[in-house]
Parts: C-alpha cells; sequence; structure tokens
C-alpha cells in the first residue's frame, strides 16, 4: 500500500486571477496533512486537483507517480464532502457501507462503527438523521477500506464537540492503517490535533507550513494569523 502525493508549484487560473499560485507540498503515506486558510485561500480548488476533477494551469499533482485521475481509476480515493449531499434518502448507513466495500458482517464489527458510535444509526433512514449523524456515517464510507489516499472537506461540519473527538479518531485510525489523509479545515484546535502538518494558503499562496505537535496551542494560532494576514 501507498497513496504518496505530491503538488509540484501548481498554478490554477480563474477568471479573476490566480486562485492557486506555485503550492509546493508533497504528503507521505500514514500522514495526516492539514490545508488551513480563510474563505477564498485555495483550500477547495486544491482538493479539486487532488481528486482529478480539475486540472492545473501549470504545475501537476501526482499520486504514486500517477495522474489523480489516473489513479482514482485505479485505486479509488476516499472523499468526504463539505456539502455532504447524498440523494438516496431511503437507504440506510447500513446498506451505504455494504456498497462501499466494507467487508465486516455483521457491518456493527467494523472498527469505525464503535469509533464514531454509528450502531444506533444503521437501519434508520439517511433522511431521519441529523446532520451529525449523517457527516459520521460520511465519513465511514470515505475512510472504511482505509484507502491509500483520502480527502476531507472541512470534515467537522455539523459536529458537536464530542462528535468532532471522534472524527479525529476515525482519521487517525484511517491514517494507522496506512491511508495518506488530506484534511481541508477552518477549525484550526482540531486540526492542530489531528494533523501531522499543517500547509496554511492564502490569496493562493503557501504561507507557512508546520509540525502543530512542536507547538503550544497558542503559537499554532498566532502562527496561523501571521500568515494569513491582510499585506499590502
Amino acid at each position: 500500500m501507498s497513496g504518496r502525493l505530491v503538488i509540484e508549484a501548481v498554478v490554477v487560473e480563474g477568471r479573476a486571477g490566480r486562485l492557486l499560485d506555485g503550492v509546493i507540498v508533497s504528503a507521505d503515506p500514514g500522514e495526516v496533512l492539514g490545508i488551513a486558510g480563510p474563505n477564498g485561500a485555495g483550500k477547495s480548488t486544491l482538493a479539486r486537483l487532488v481528486l482529478g476533477a480539475a486540472a492545473p494551469t501549470a504545475g501537476r499533482v501526482r499520486i504514486d507517480g500517477l495522474s489523480p485521475a489516473t489513479f482514482r481509476g485505479r485505486h479509488g480515493i476516499g472523499f468526504l464532502a463539505e456539502d455532504g449531499s447524498w440523494a438516496w434518502e431511503r437507504i440506510t448507513p447500513r446498506d451505504l457501507l455494504r456498497l462501499g466495500g466494507a467487508d465486516e458482517d455483521p457491518i456493527e464489527a467494523h472498527p469505525l462503527a464503535a469509533i464514531l458510535r454509528l450502531a444506533p444509526l444503521l437501519d434508520r433512514s439517511i433522511a431521519h438523521l441529523s446532520k451529525g449523524e449523517w457527516r459520521a456515517c460520511q465519513a465511514a464510507f470515505a475512510l472504511r477500506s482505509r484507502p491509500r489516499l483520502a480527502v476531507l472537506d472541512e470534515p467537522e461540519s455539523g459536529l458537536d464537540p464530542a462528535a468532532n473527538e471522534r472524527m479525529r479518531e476515525a482519521v487517525r485510525w484511517a491514517a494507522a492503517g496506512g491511508t495518506t489523509c488530506l484534511v481541508l479545515s477552518h477549525h484550526l484546535e482540531l486540526l492542530s490535533r489531528t494533523a501531522d502538518r499543517i500547509l496554511v494558503l492564502a490569496r493562493g499562496r503557501t504561507q507557512d507550513l508546520f509540525v502543530p505537535a512542536e507547538l503550544g496551542a497558542f503559537e499554532v494560532r498566532a502562527r496561523y494569523l501571521a500568515a494569513t494576514e491582510e499585506r499590502p
């Protein structure tokens, strides 16, 4: 199993200017790379490149030496979308996890069912789940098979503090099995406790890259604010 992600000086031109401007970063198998930044920083654009949903104007993205589209076609990419929409409201979380390839039978035996406390939810219609409950089920779908690469966009959306902690445990569980995890978030405190490294984007450019475990919470926040403040 691998999943090494390499982003090489990517540039993305938009109608109003550059969305990404020379971003360089890599992530190794089993690493959680956090992507932080204000709205409009380029986080979602970067996620689209990694997923193979868009192509850079210049530079390139490679996963195990392959283009994202080729890699996704061969191995798949776990993905937790920010909006959390799903078309099949009549299915249950149990159906979803079976569709996603969870091989434990019963589904209750899957480690993520315990981590995310899914057992009471498995046979309820998705239409009857709260936003936080549905978010937990989506995370399980994205991570259930410990894919080589997973992209999680605002995984904390709609979660209370206890559920946020369970989400952190789920991401670390996947990473412990070798999954390269790219986590995009505005929740700096949660990201600091989840990610091995944090890349800070602002105005489409890399502004900082640091190891949160080497810093205190105050210094992490100070580094983030210094990196994202507007400059003339």
